[in-house]
């Protein structure tokens, strides 16, 4: 049957076959590197996630440094991941959450092929909330409902327009003494000075570098103050605090 209907689009001058490929390629555009993890860990029969922890080394480190202190203040938390991948973070900051009674977690990324994996990975939970957004705005209509905001290896990317962005949905959504935390490349430090000079070569680097002041700016006009600024490893993790609304 299906050689019986390839055999009639085939005929019509339709290639299904080349429409799926095609299909798939619009799917995994905004994915990055995932499918390609995806791929390994299905061939070594491991959850993926687990796969690129073995390749990457285990997110409860940096999230233990810069992110379960303050999230412990707080009660019942609302918690937004931007540019999340697999979920690999996603799984252990919603092992934190769940030491809560009542919490609740956005996933928040640009690529629907993401957004569809992660719908299927964690559709036993329903407070973790996968949603798909374009790139520089958060989905989450209710305002002042977020208590802390997060993200890891996504600003690295982005210019000061889309991080500006970035902040002004922070503003309109992170409750009053609500975190905003993010790592980024100080260009003000030797590491991401350095970082930028091995990138010379590289005709499709992506990364982006900006000064901690011009960071500082955006941010403290939102409303946002500094409570620490650190380097670790080649890029330097912030943490704001909603100082009003």
């Amino acid at each position: 049957m299906k050689i019986l209907i390839r055999k009639i689009f085939d005929s019509l001058g339709y290639d299904i076959r080349k429409k799926k490929r095609e299909a798939d390629r619009i799917s995994t555009k905004k994915a990055e590197d995932f499918p390609e993890w995806l791929r390994q860990a299905d061939e070594s029969g491991s959850d993926v996630n687990d796969y690129i922890c073995s390749k990457m080394g285990s997110p409860l480190p940096t999230l233990e440094k810069f992110v379960f202190p303050y999230l412990r203040k707080i009660k019942d938390p609302v918690f937004c991941e931007i540019g999340t991948g697999t979920g690999r973070w996603s799984r252990d900051i919603a092992g934190e959450l769940r030491k809560h009674n009542e919490w609740k977690l956005y996933l928040i990324d640009h690529s629907p092929w993401i957004i569809n994996f992660l719908v299927k990975y964690f559709e036993k939970e329903s407070n973790i909330i996968p949603l798909l957004n374009d790139g520089k705005s958060l989905p989450v209509k209710e305002d002042l409902s977020i208590d802390m905001v997060f993200s890891t290896g996504t600003f690295i990317e982005f210019n000061l327009q889309t991080i500006y962005s970035y902040c002004c949905e922070f503003k309109r959504l992170i409750k009053k003494n609500g975190y905003a935390i993010f790592n980024y490349f100080d260009i003000d430090t030797e590491v991401a000075f350095n970082h930028m000079k091995g990138q010379r070569e590289r005709s499709n680097s992506c990364f982006s570098y900006h000064s901690n002041a011009a960071i500082d700016k955006i941010f403290n006009e939102a409303g946002f103050e500094l409570i620490l600024r650190q380097v670790y490893g080649e890029s330097s993790y912030v943490v704001y605090r909603k100082s009003d609304d």
